[in-house]
């Protein structure tokens, strides 16, 4: 799109869900970069649906993020509505080199996800609740060695 808006939709089928069978989803993200000023921050979105067995649910995330003085911020906040573990979702997190940890969401609720790095450095919080599984707080310091 034009002026720093960016859009793309993404289909993917996985056969890892053991006795769950197959699964799919489809999401739909929308980013708009960070202005040249570095006044306003950037911000994105995505909706997604995520199903197995016919039955599936609902994903929607906002975000806003901005980088100033060598630091990146990244704040989101997202809500589903998904009816099992077997259609689980898994949010993957931005530009993080190397693997990091991702927990997939199921049942009704939300999640948020607080990123501040430096450089290699990354300090991220995550919470998430669902009808499902129990509240989960994770507090995470990550360094990210490239070679």
């Amino acid at each position: 799109f034009r002026r720093g808006l960016a859009g793309r939709i993404v289909a993917r089928s996985v056969d890892d869900s053991g006795d769950n069978g197959k699964r799919w989803n489809c999401r739909i993200h929308l980013e708009k970069k960070q202005g040249k000023a570095h006044v306003l921050p950037g911000w994105r979105s995505q909706i997604a649906w995520s199903e197995s067995k016919g039955r599936g649910g609902a994903y929607a995330e906002a975000a806003l993020f901005s980088k100033r003085k060598g630091f990146t911020y990244d704040f989101s906040l997202g809500v589903f509505d998904i009816p099992s573990y077997g259609s689980r979702f898994y949010r993957y997190e931005r530009d993080v080199p190397g693997r990091g940890l991702t927990r997939p969401v199921w049942g009704r609720g939300g999640t948020t996800l607080v990123v501040i790095r430096r450089g290699f450095l990354s300090v991220k919080y995550r919470y998430a609740d669902s009808s499902m599984f129990d509240t989960s707080h994770e507090f995470i310091l990550q360094s990210d060695l490239v070679f």
